[in-house]
């Protein structure tokens, strides 16, 4: 057994997964361990999981990261919590669950976020990351608790988000970050402090509200629970949502940009000094050890490849669609000048409608326009939402899609920058934090780097011109 005093424990709690890594002194990782999240309802609006059951799985997912790596918990002195934003619950005055874990997927606050939007319109954005009120948001879904429950939500209840949660069965403290809380819409990210116009008009002031935290600060639990049994003196940092604490791992700083090609397309970078709002679709908060961040996202990424390989070749790995895609590509970018090949274009937001390809074309064509596609809908994103052109740093690129290489080939050429393949994840990211000043600049250096060509960025662009204008066009 390993009698190392200063190990550190990270937890990333996912919407699809929860996952632990155990990381020594020099932040190296020696273990990991996780499980898929539970859900009691996911269907339709609804969207919601057990607290206890939650609970019992961070305490497992824990247990076994130690248990991996022959470490006793009680030499674990740090822990570092990200997590996914808007998730909560609410404890009755006498510390009583009210209603289930209410996931961010969940959207019954549709009437809600209508008439929180009536009331603040653009002002909205000022305060709160997103532009706009969302259903998912936990201010309009614990509106909608108070609208909704049988006898309402009375004054005096607590609100937990989930790594409150942890945190509360954990240490017995109620705390959030200010990078969630800023997500929520019952902050104020002009006062630094819970909104309190926004909760007199909705008359949430009466509830009891986290205490707050900046991202990545550290406090000591006065108490542990012994059901993990971790060191007594446990300092504990929350580290914000998986976005911000994956963009830290992987050194995000300031002129990076940091894309993800996952389900969902993302495209984060960090803004400076100065606060936002930036940009009038874009989502803005506070970043660790100071200054802000923005990001953008669309829902359709891989999403969008997983639907299109499951119709083109639906028995077949992911890797034989990528190398038919990667065919496509060579065949259309040679004929680029003659036109030889048919241009067709995909568009991942149609997916829904089931005719997302704008022409016929053969398997290998129509694969490789699936890579197109969602390669020029993040240029739209990075361009148009987050106006940003210039990347005097590259771009870092993660998520499933970073894998592949001809894949990031195609991004280079099409932003016309170099890009590399992101090295760390929000576990790495939440470690740095923990690790306290001088450890949150930077992440590990990428690999992979890939630069753009001349010639190839040029026929890229070409393609994407007309890529532009049959989407306005159909």
């Amino acid at each position: 057994m390993d009698t190392d005093s200063d190990w550190v424990a990270c937890l990333d709690c996912g919407s699809t997964n929860l996952k632990a890594a155990l990381f020594d002194r020099t932040l190296i990782r020696v273990a990991d361990s996780e499980e898929p999240v539970t859900y009691l309802a996911r269907s339709g609006d609804r969207a919601e999981m057990d607290p206890d059951e939650f609970w019992a799985a961070t305490v497992r997912v824990l247990r076994r990261v130690c248990e991996r790596a022959q470490v006793d918990p009680r030499q674990v002195r740090r822990l570092a919590i990200t997590s996914q934003a808007q998730t909560f619950t609410v404890l009755s005055p006498a510390g009583k669950p009210m209603l289930p874990l209410i996931s961010w997927m969940d959207t019954r606050a549709t009437a809600e976020a209508q008439a929180i939007a009536a009331r603040f319109g653009p002002e909205f954005h000022q305060h709160c990351s997103f532009a706009a009120p969302v259903p998912q948001l936990l201010l309009c879904k614990l509106l909608w608790a108070c609208r909704n429950l049988p006898d309402g939500v009375p004054s005096g209840s607590t609100v937990l988000s989930l790594p409150g949660l942890v945190c509360r069965r954990l240490t017995g403290m109620n705390v959030l970050d200010a990078n969630l809380a800023a997500m929520s819409g019952a902050y104020s990210l002009q006062t630094g402090n819970w909104w309190t116009d926004v909760l007199r008009w909705s008359g949430l002031e009466a509830m009891n509200w986290p205490r707050l935290l900046a991202p990545g600060q550290a406090f000591c639990a006065p108490r542990v629970t012994h059901e993990l049994n971790l060191a007594s003196e446990l300092n504990i940092v929350l580290a914000g949502n998986d976005q911000t604490a994956g963009a830290m791992g992987n050194g995000c700083g300031p002129d990076d940009v940091v894309v993800t090609l996952g389900t969902a397309l993302v495209a984060y970078c960090c803004r400076g000094s100065n606060p936002g709002p930036y940009n009038p679709g874009g989502c803005w908060g506070p970043y660790p050890g100071g200054g802000y961040y923005e990001l953008a996202t669309r829902d359709e990424g891989c999403l969008a490849l997983d639907w299109a390989r499951n119709r083109l070749l639906p028995d077949a790995p992911l890797e034989q669609f990528l190398r038919e895609a990667h065919l496509g590509l060579a065949e259309i970018l040679a004929s680029a000048d003659s036109g030889a090949t048919p241009f067709c274009a995909f568009f991942p937001e149609r997916i829904r409608s089931g005719n997302p390809w704008s022409a016929p074309a053969p398997s290998r064509v129509r694969a490789a326009a699936v890579l197109e596609g969602i390669t020029y809908s993040l240029r739209q994103l990075v361009g148009e939402e987050l106006r940003t052109t210039r990347f005097p740093n590259g771009i870092c690129v993660t998520g499933g899609g970073s894998r592949d290489a001809t894949w990031l080939q195609l991004l280079a050429e099409t932003l016309n920058a170099p890009v590399r393949r992101g090295n760390g994840d929000a576990l790495l990211g939440a470690a740095l934090m923990a690790r306290g000043p001088g450890q949150t600049e930077r992440g590990p250096v990428a690999g992979d780097g890939l630069r753009p060509t001349a010639s190839g960025s040029a026929a890229v662009q070409a393609r994407f011109e007309r890529w532009l204008t049959l989407r306005r066009e159909t």
